[in-house]
């Protein structure tokens, strides 16, 4: 069967009788359910979908979220998505996830043991931009890593520095966007 044009139509029933009874009607123009996948964040998944009949039920994984578009992933792997609105209308995709486990280590014992000598941002190669700059707690920068460099050993102008916290600020580009981490870590002597 044929799919009706969007617009004014019109249902005709004639009965035994010869009788006829008209009953107007209007289809409305649905442009097709559509979705588009992204990483959003760290380990963070955010589905845009246009068309159909808002309001939209996500599902990730077969798990049902409701009108939550966004997901955050806690393994590497294919993340399966299916979007379906109000008329019951669906639509699936997927994207493949890397994900960030290796966090910033919280400190570091540059004591030469080979054990935690060097201080060096989790995920480095997720994000080949990657720069992160780590600062004392005066402000002053101590040293920049880019990307995968080998990472910090503690000393600043080659004097060691004293335990203590550290302060870093990682930036990166995600979806053509420049993002920010901040965070803090111990230096342990």
């Amino acid at each position: 069967m044929a799919k009706p044009d969007a617009g004014e139509h019109f249902l005709s029933v004639l009965n035994e009788n010869g009788c006829q009874e008209i009953f107007p009607f209007v289809i409305e123009e649905q442009t097709p359910l559509s979705l588009q996948l992204r990483q959003s964040g760290i380990n963070e998944i955010e589905v845009v979908t246009q068309g159909g009949q808002a309001t939209y039920q996500f599902f990730f994984n077969g798990e049902d979220y409701g009108a939550n578009n966004r997901f955050l992933a806690m393994e590497d792997g294919i993340v399966q998505v299916r979007v379906v609105d109000q008329l019951g209308c669906e639509v699936t995709g997927e994207i493949e996830v890397v994900v960030c486990t290796g966090e910033n280590p919280d400190f570091f014992t540059p004591d030469g043991d080979s054990i935690g000598d060097l201080w060096t941002p989790g995920c480095p190669g997720i994000y080949p931009d990657l720069i992160t700059t780590i600062y004392d707690r005066f402000g002053r920068e101590i040293r920049q890593i880019q990307g995968t460099e080998e990472g910090w050993n503690g000393t600043y102008n080659g004097s060691r520095l004293p335990s203590g916290d550290y302060w870093y600020i990682m930036r990166f580009t995600l979806n053509n966007e420049t993002r920010e981490l901040i965070g803090h870590f111990s230096l342990v002597r």
